[in-house]
């Protein structure tokens, strides 16, 4: 893995407690964050590969089978007892499973990492690294008010303010669709 993701990790790992006291919920499940982000933002890419290359059965499929894994696994595991740490191990699952069957449908099976690159494509690999890094900003931007919800409102506004958040950037992505 790249120096970048390695060391984002484990900044968020051992900000993890600050963030559990922050959200007022436990460390597991603020440490189980870290995963999340990162199968979640590399999850975007072959979501955009499948978008650009117009295969929208294809890009809905994986989303409809993430939101499914999501669903099956975290009632399971919250069912089990896990609680919220079970919820947010079902959506690091989920995210992860999401990635793979993104990857399989764009063709990339086995190793994803290139050994070394050629001369040709620095520049590509250049810009695509500045449109990672702009797509997880707008990501985190767009998901940061629910967590400020969750530590500024009680537990029943928040859950309102997250489903209206919710619907509201179904709203943002469904012109694109």
């Amino acid at each position: 893995l790249p120096v970048v993701v390695v060391a984002s990790l484990l900044t968020l790992l051992l900000a993890a407690p600050l963030l559990s006291l922050f959200l007022d919920v436990g460390y597991v499940s603020a440490s189980l964050l870290a995963p999340y982000l990162l199968l979640g933002a590399l999850g975007a890419i072959p979501l955009g590969v499948l978008q650009g290359a117009m295969r929208f059965g294809a890009f809905a499929a994986v989303v409809l089978v993430g939101v499914a894994v999501r669903l099956a696994s975290g009632i399971g595991l919250v069912d089990a007892g896990f609680g919220v740490p079970g919820a947010m191990l079902a959506s690091t699952f989920a995210a992860g499973f999401t990635l793979v069957l993104g990857l399989w449908l764009i063709g990339l099976r086995g190793r994803v990492w290139p050994r070394r690159t050629t001369r040709k494509h620095d520049s590509v690999r250049a810009d695509l690294r500045v449109a990672l890094y702009a797509l997880l900003g707008f990501w985190l931007l767009a998901q940061a008010d629910i967590a400020l919800a969750r530590h500024y409102l009680e537990p029943e506004e928040a859950g309102f303010y997250s489903s209206a958040g919710l619907l509201a950037r179904a709203l943002l992505v469904l012109p694109a669709a």
